[in-house]
């Protein structure tokens, strides 16, 4: 049907051709010339043309993804040490090679858009497949996830710069590129997160205030370990730390200086400086004789340098949804400006480790500063004031996270009712800047009561582990 189909509307094209040419114009200037092929016949042979294409790239596409599917069984190559897999080469090939000729064939090239509709559904399958493979918990799961975040990558460069996509069309495909990234991304960090899970109760708990300083610094570490682990001294790291759990748990009293054992490969430091010393000695001697390898040094570097970006935004959502928990209250003013003081030590020392691992997300720095000048204002207009100023960088902040914070400081409800409401006013009026959707991500559960004045006669007092349609979801 091609070899039929395709000479026609080539020989209508040429024609095109031929008479734009400059020393021809002049001869057939005054020549009433029909078109070699009739528009009805041309139509129908464009229609043709399209339809049987559109079969065919559906089929190549098809073709390229299933080949990448046994490619995720016998396990993906490196290419300048990186894992890398052809499939969004072999993919944008296919589509460029095909809206190329039609351009060169077709009278109306809004139809080369038929061809690249084709992504769409395929981008989809591709999703599904990754999704599949991800759940099966391969050994070679990582690698794969690798290989497939440099081809992500490259779907991405693809959308940014391709002109002959409709709007509608380049919506939907961010669309899944968004989420196969999330996919690709989440199945490196969340591992980490489990390995992590320990640590992060530590936060803000207890006297948060007496201890903070060792516990952000064990986190930060635990987190170093976890970057730069070797797959294959796991399990003798995880012998030695078992042994330690059993001699600290035969003594009583070292028992009760250590919070707990951690279950990631570094541990957290302890108050008890020897026990700080054996632990750390125990360690610094394992460092030594294990090779370190950074986990991620095998992933291309652009991917990698996201990846961390979204390791750092993470890591301040686990961070602040923590903090927003309320099992911390700072009832003084001497306490509520510790607390914003260490705040921003604590800032400097996330970005300042996140920076040294790779991370370029220096928008997320001021987050934590932020939320410091909310904990050391006292007077209510001003924190009206500052609370104001806050949405406007982070229009996704919710009542719910205003009344989490507010209650830090031990504000009356009363109080946090007329800040939360000030805020529902002004914000219309709030300008609009350049801003990063943060507080979307950090759920705010209530697990205390709530005494609040609605319309001046209701007096609503909720004990609950769910939300209101107006405030965030768990």
């Amino acid at each position: 049907m091609e070899r039929s189909i395709k000479p026609a509307l080539c020989g209508q094209r040429l024609e095109c051709e031929i008479l734009k040419h400059e020393e021809l114009q002049a001869v057939f200037a005054s020549a009433e010339l029909g078109p070699l092929v009739p528009r009805d016949e041309l139509q129908r042979l464009e229609d043709q043309y399209l339809t049987h294409k559109e079969g065919q790239v559906g089929g190549w596409l098809g073709s390229v993804l299933a080949e990448e599917q046994k490619r995720w069984q016998r396990g993906p190559e490196k290419v300048d040490h990186y894992w890398f897999s052809p499939l969004a080469v072999d993919t944008l090939q296919v589509v460029n090679r095909v809206v190329s000729e039609a351009r060169s064939i077709l009278s109306d090239q809004t139809k080369v858009q038929r061809f690249t509709a084709q992504l769409q559904p395929f981008l989809t399958s591709y999703r599904k497949a990754l999704e599949d493979f991800a759940r099966r918990k391969h050994d070679n799961s990582p690698a794969v996830m690798k290989a497939n975040l440099v081809c992500i990558q490259q779907f991405r460069s693809f959308l940014e710069k391709e002109d002959f996509l409709s709007g509608d069309q380049k919506v939907g495909l961010e669309s899944s590129v968004r989420a196969l990234e999330d996919l690709g991304y989440n199945a490196l960090t969340c591992p980490i997160h489990l390995e992590m899970k320990a640590h992060y109760r530590l936060l803000w708990s207890g006297p948060w205030l007496a201890r903070a300083g060792w516990v952000l610094r064990g986190l930060l570490e635990s987190l170093d370990k976890q970057l730069y682990r070797d797959s294959s001294a796991k399990g003798v790291l995880d012998g030695l730390l078992e042994s330690l759990k059993k001699q600290l748990d035969r003594d009583s009293s070292a028992k009760g200086v250590l919070d707990g054992l951690l279950e990631s490969l570094k541990k957290q430091l302890y108050r008890d400086s020897s026990a700080k010393g054996v632990l750390d000695g125990v360690l610094e001697s394992l460092d030594k004789q294990l090779e370190r390898q950074l986990y991620f040094t095998d992933l291309n570097p652009a991917c990698r340098e996201l990846l961390l970006g979204r390791l750092h935004e993470e890591f301040l959502v686990e961070y602040v949804r923590r903090m927003m928990m309320g099992k911390v209250i700072m009832r003084s003013k001497k306490e509520q400006e510790a607390a914003a003081t260490l705040l921003c030590d604590h800032s400097n020392k996330i970005q300042a480790f996140f920076s040294e691992q790779g991370s370029s997300r220096v928008e997320l720095h001021p987050l934590l500063p932020r939320i410091s000048e909310l904990l050391r204002l006292q007077d209510r207009k001003s924190l009206q004031l500052e609370v104001a100023v806050m949405a406007t960088h982070y229009p996704d902040l919710r009542s719910c996270h205003v009344y989490a914070l507010m209650s830090l400081k031990n504000k009356s409800a009363a109080d946090i009712h007329i800040i939360i409401r000030s805020l529902k006013e002004t914000r219309p009026q709030l300008p609009s800047t350049n801003h990063i959707a943060f507080f979307s991500r950090v759920p705010v559960k209530w697990n205390y009561k709530i005494k609040l004045h609605f319309f001046g006669i209701w007096k609503l007092e909720l004990s609950v582990a769910s939300v209101a349609a107006d405030y965030c979801p768990l």
